[in-house]
């Protein structure tokens, strides 16, 4: 029996001790995804681009820094320490074939994974499971329960990480 999943949108954090979470059609977004094994609480950012936010932006979530600086503080303010958490990444293809945009010389899914380590990185994190690049979509589920972060992509065996 599948057990339902919480859809985590383009630029949204979601954080949850009751429902499995999502990320559907990752192309060159980046899904970073902490879970805290004791506590059974997950955390997924839907990463859309690199660097921190503009200033004005509504949406500070949608860029890495900002995503991953909210996934640590969030946890710290569960009382949890992020640095032991597991950390999975999923994402950064090049989807976009005929026209990918570069960002000095690197397409626009290598440069979010680049983001999202570095800022990891920052914190003091630099032990994760990831399956990122590539040109294929892909689609990412955690589940709380067990700790189970599968990816899925189109017409391929789920693979679990």
């Amino acid at each position: 029996m599948m057990s339902s999943f919480t859809a985590v949108g383009m630029g949204e954090l979601h954080f949850s001790a009751r429902k499995n979470l999502a990320c559907y059609a990752l192309g060159s977004c980046v899904a970073c995804a902490f879970y805290a094994r004791h506590q059974k609480l997950g955390a997924i950012a839907h990463v859309v681009l690199p660097g921190p936010s503009p200033a004005t932006n509504a949406q500070p979530h949608r860029y890495a820094t900002n995503a991953v600086d909210a996934l640590v503080e969030g946890m710290q303010e569960r009382e949890i320490d992020p640095r032991e958490c597991e950390i999975f990444l999923v994402g950064g293809a090049q989807v976009l074939h005929l026209a990918p945009l570069l960002i000095n010389g690197q397409h626009i899914g290598q440069r979010n994974v680049q983001a999202v380590k570095e800022q990891l990185h920052k914190h003091g994190m630099s032990h994760y499971r990831e399956d990122v690049g590539g040109s294929e979509g892909r689609t990412m589920r955690l589940d709380l329960h067990c700790g189970r972060v599968s990816v899925c992509r189109a017409g391929k065996e789920e693979v679990v990480l």
